[in-house]
């Protein structure tokens, strides 16, 4: 806490800092100066003792003092020791500790990853450009919202109007259209839709639009103790639209170092902050060629892989066997979601969704209505072929 008899001194420190660094009126920016302050205080009286340790014939106690200030303080730690707490392999989680874990809403996911992202994780969707990563973010939000859970979500691609249209349709299971031509635009409307959304559940979505080349994790941070302490919202889960966007706290020598410490730094803030932290990551161009995504798909730097803790590939073979007739799926095409990397546990198997992007929303299905849709499309397809040889 600020003393009142440094104000004025801080005033002039940042008049100061204001002429050498560019002035950015954010909390991030000040906080940084605030620190700078800090540390330079502080060793401006640690020089202050020594020299006066010296001064008055005291040169064993000054060096003594020199010797603390070298050794890094202990916050307050917490140690497990072996053999004594080597039960702790079979405890089994309380409810209060369950509860802090977020499940995806796809069962199938959640039966690999047990019970969901737990507070302190990085998860990571990874897909080429236009395969849902977005929607993904969105749908796991959404879910967890269902489950009472507060969510902050920062977007760095979308305005929040964009956001907050996919979440209204998932969490309505309506599309915008149809929600005007229920009469959307109409008071009495809006005000039943914030009812029916509010008295289902509860908790709140909080969205942010930031702009990502501007953005680091100190200023997320920011961002989430503001929103605690202005709206009193609390996060139990943190949805960053996405990581490739964000520049490092620390810059790099190249984009590779750049982008590793970006995701290192998301799973530090999910620790720090203690909640479950999902983003997405774009695949490079052999991602974009393979029938579906790997682990080294993952673009600008596989150092991002490194640090996270949960990557759920998002492929969609059909969109991509579509692609090579000359048709556009735009919904109800099965996509496949691959776990590539789960740092509690081995990897999963092919889960199938069906997306439904007018829902913001992957749908479970199963092997008989995937082999249905599968045999409509084929039909289709021949039925279309035939025609092409028969005019031609």
């Amino acid at each position: 806490r600020v003393q009142e008899e440094d104000f004025d001194s801080i005033r002039d420190y940042i008049d100061q800092m204001e002429e050498v660094f560019p002035k950015r009126r954010n909390r991030a920016y000040y906080a940084e100066i605030l620190e700078r302050f800090i540390q330079t205080t502080y060793i401006s009286n640690l020089a202050r003792e020594i020299g006066a340790l010296v001064n008055d014939g005291n040169p064993e106690d000054a060096e003594e003092k020199l010797r603390e200030s070298k050794v890094p303080k202990a916050s307050n730690i917490e140690l497990l020791f072996l053999p004594d707490d080597v039960d702790r392999l079979w405890r089994e989680e309380t409810d209060a500790e369950k509860l802090k874990c977020v499940p995806t809403g796809i069962k199938q996911l959640d039966a690999i990853i047990g019970e969901g992202l737990r507070p302190g994780e990085l998860g990571v969707f990874i897909a080429p450009t236009g395969y849902g990563k977005s929607m993904a973010l969105v749908d796991v939000a959404a879910h967890a919202w269902s489950k009472a859970r507060n969510i902050m979500h920062f977007s760095f691609e979308n305005t929040e109007d964009e956001t907050i249209r996919r979440y209204i349709s998932n969490m309505t299971s309506r599309t915008i259209e149809e929600l005007t031509l229920e009469g959307g635009k109409d008071s009495k409307t809006i005000i039943s839709l914030k009812n029916e959304i509010a008295e289902s559940v509860g908790s709140k979505i909080a969205v942010s639009r930031l702009v990502g080349t501007r953005t680091t994790t100190e200023v997320l941070m920011a961002d989430y103790y503001a929103t605690v302490e202005i709206y009193g919202f609390e996060p139990d889960l943190m949805i960053v639209d996405y990581g490739d966007l964000m520049i490092p706290v620390t810059r790099g020598r190249s984009k590779y170092e750049d982008m590793q410490s970006v995701f290192a730094e998301l799973r530090d803030l999910a620790t720090e902050l203690k909640v479950p932290l999902w983003t997405a990551s774009q695949s490079n161009r052999e991602g974009l060629k393979a029938k579906r995504v790997r682990l080294d798909h993952i673009a600008d730097s596989l150092g991002k892989a490194m640090t996270a803790d949960l990557i759920v590939g998002i492929s969609r073979p059909d969109k991509d066997e579509a692609a090579s007739f000359g048709e556009d799926i735009v919904s109800g095409d099965v996509a496949e979601m691959k776990v590539l990397k789960f740092r509690r546990g081995p990897e999963g198997d092919v889960i199938k969704v069906r997306t439904d992007f007018s829902l913001s929303r992957f749908v479970e299905t199963d092997a008989e209505e995937i082999a249905d849709m599968k045999a409509e499309v084929d039909d289709d397809r021949a039925k279309r072929k035939w025609r092409s040889k028969k005019n031609g």
